[in-house]
């Protein structure tokens, strides 16, 4: 009998891996795999090292070279994915491409942390991570085998039944076909968490009564434009402009990532530009391939520049050396001074871990449940959500108008918006009611 126990060092998941017999503990070793960024002339590299702290070849080509175009947070996905993978492979003693159909059925139950009894290996106190997260996985691990130019038949295998789906951008129809192994995932009869129209109106008041401009602009940005908190934490000088667009002016925010932003600033859904050429290339400068737009009203704009105005000039008085480091962004538009338009109260570049506890206050201060200890409901992604519903609920946007204004490639990313919340479904089954009566009025006699 093998008996795997989970356990944390630091931060690192280590597993601790006995041999019994008899009850007896016949042996005793670790299995502990680590990853690190490494940053080498403004370039940052993956690494996933063995338990001797050997950086494993096969893996550092995957991560380097062949995902050299994926986005910062999918490398970081991919290279965790990675790692778990190694600690289980070195538990049951094969590779990935060997594995059978009951060892690909125990990493499934492996990462979702269930903690099956098993006739030769027993697993205690694993992390549980959602089916969704899962199935994230289980393709990077194809992805993976196709760059070995490996293949496991069953983790491979395909339904036949086609998937179809649609780029609403281009209009390109495409057909695949889903995968037999994955893991089941329930469907959320709620949408996510959003900030109601309500919610909205009593976050603008407490923040005019106990905040600054700032907060108002950051909270407006993310509700009335439905963007991303990373994108207005990685909005420079630049990316606000009046545009002249079929013959009037438009107040156009331009998302776009650069050289110079830190991770949390990183916009999702744009290339990544790996070195200053990246700026100048075709790609970088198209739409919706190394750019998004969106419009902001006159009076966010108007309101935008004054806090420009405000906060980096006392910025630059009281803490010129931090300021004039911290706050400085590269420049695609030719602009001799860009800089990020949201800092903090020293003169720094806003980070998302100061905005979260600013944001945790006034949900607070409003009444709005906020996660203690598991973090379900992203704070600032309830403003997007709140976008969402209020362009569902009071603009009465269809799936199409609704992707194309969230900048989603495909309608399916935003199909969770049109389920029926609790209370939809109270109304509804109260009308019924009310209807109902209606027609028959003794129903009402009890």
């Amino acid at each position: 009998m093998i008996r795997v126990l989970e356990t944390k060092e630091d931060i690192q998941l280590i597993y601790i891996v006995q041999a019994e017999t008899n009850g007896k503990i016949t042996s005793n070793n670790s299995v502990r795999y680590s990853v690190q960024e490494v940053d080498v002339n403004n370039k940052t590299y993956y690494f996933v090292y063995d338990e001797l702290m050997r950086p494993i070849e096969a893996s550092f080509g995957f991560l380097n070279v062949f995902l050299r175009d994926k986005s910062t947070n999918t490398k970081l996905m991919y290279m965790n994915a990675l790692k778990l993978l190694y600690s289980f492979e070195t538990i049951i003693g094969a590779k990935l491409k060997d594995f059978t159909p009951s060892d690909v059925e125990m990493f499934k139950d492996f990462m979702l942390g269930i903690c099956r009894p098993g006739e030769t290996i027993v697993f205690e106190r694993l992390t549980e991570r959602s089916p969704e997260t899962v199935n994230q996985y289980l393709g990077v691990y194809r992805k993976y085998l196709e760059y070995l130019q490996d293949k496991n038949e069953y983790l491979s295998a395909r339904r036949c039944v086609s998937i179809r789906t649609k780029n609403i951008a281009t209009g390109e129809v495409n057909y695949s076909r889903g995968y037999k192994i994955k893991v089941s995932t329930a469907l959320k009869e709620e949408v996510p968490k959003y900030i109601s129209l309500t919610d909205y109106s009593n976050i603008i008041r407490l923040i005019r009564q106990d905040y600054t401009i700032r907060e108002e602009c950051i909270v407006r940005l993310m509700y009335e434009t439905g963007l991303r908190i990373g994108e207005v934490l990685g909005l420079t000088n630049e990316d606000i402009v009046p545009e002249h667009i079929d013959g009037t002016f438009h107040n156009t925010v331009y998302i776009r990532n650069r050289l110079t932003d830190k991770r949390y600033q990183l916009a999702k859904t744009v290339l990544e530009p790996s070195s200053s050429a990246s700026y100048k290339s075709k790609a970088y400068n198209t739409q919706n391939a190394g750019y998004q737009t969106v419009y902001i009203t006159d009076e966010l704009y108007e309101l935008l520049g004054q806090y420009i105005d405000e906060s980096h000039e006392a910025a630059r008085k009281q803490y010129q050396s931090r300021y004039e480091k911290s706050t400085v962004a590269d420049s695609v538009c030719g602009n001799f001074d860009n800089f990020y338009i949201f800092i903090n109260n020293y003169g720094s570049r806003l980070s998302n871990v100061t905005w979260n506890e600013t944001l945790r206050k006034i949900y607070r201060k409003i009444g709005l449940e906020v996660d203690e200890k598991i973090r379900d409901n992203n704070l600032s992604h309830r403003f997007r959500h709140g976008f969402a519903m209020f362009q569902i609920q009071h603009m009465h946007r269809d799936s199409i108008e609704l992707a194309a204004l969230m900048r989603h490639k495909s309608i399916a990313s935003v199909m969770k918006y049109y389920r029926p919340t609790i209370s939809d479904k109270i109304k509804l089954k109260e009308s019924f009611a009310e209807e109902l009566y209606g027609f028959i009025p003794e129903l009402k006699e009890v």
